[in-house]
């Protein structure tokens, strides 16, 4: 399931929607978009009775080293808990789960470039690659400014689908899906016997 709001200004419409929705579906748990509008949204979930710990706050970071998603607690500066997804690194893996059909979604829903649906919302999505100072490549994924297409619907379902994989502990293994192992010769060079050091 998936719908477009068409009313960003009136936050008290779309979390209207948002409960609806929540409640047909049976949802345990609601992940959104920790940046900008998505606090005051949050804020009324919470005056609306859904408790904090059933709702999941997300910030995007640049690409990082470590984990792909990562908590951060609250401090007496910023006295909410969020976490923090590294963008580039979420959203090629949530493209590889697409690719190797792992995700599935409602029929294709394009109709026009005035109506392109949902799911066109990935077609929006571009990997840029620059230098970064340490001279290492940095890939990054972005909106193409070209097009001028969304790309929303993209990000709620990454945002879904890191919260699902985190609470789960079950990240993809890319390896399985792709059918993917370690030739038997090769296995032996990668992990030879320990030497015998006495």
């Amino acid at each position: 399931y998936g719908a477009r709001s068409m009313t960003p200004n009136d936050p008290m419409q779309e979390v209207q929607l948002i409960l609806k929705v929540a409640a047909a579906l049976r949802c345990s748990h609601l992940a959104h978009d920790y940046t900008g509008a998505g606090a005051l949204r949050e804020q009324f979930l919470f005056n609306a009775g859904v408790p904090q710990s059933s709702v999941i706050p997300i910030a995007y970071t640049g690409p990082t080293s470590g984990t792909l998603m990562r908590h951060i607690e609250a401090t007496d500066y910023h006295p909410r808990h969020y976490y923090q997804v590294d963008k580039p690194r979420s959203l090629a893996l949530l493209c590889h789960q697409i690719r190797e059909q792992q995700i599935h979604f409602f029929e294709y829903d394009y109709k026009t470039p005035d109506n392109p649906g949902l799911l066109h919302d990935f077609m929006s999505l571009i990997e840029e690659k620059s230098d970064s100072r340490g001279g290492r490549d940095l890939y990054t994924i972005l909106r193409n400014p070209k097009t001028n297409a969304p790309d929303d619907f993209a990000h709620a379902v990454n945002v879904a689908c890191c919260s699902h994989w985190h609470m789960a502990r079950k990240w993809p293994d890319l390896a399985a899906v792709s059918h993917m192992e370690v030739p038997e010769d090769l296995r032996s060079i990668l992990s030879p016997p320990r030497p015998n050091w006495e």
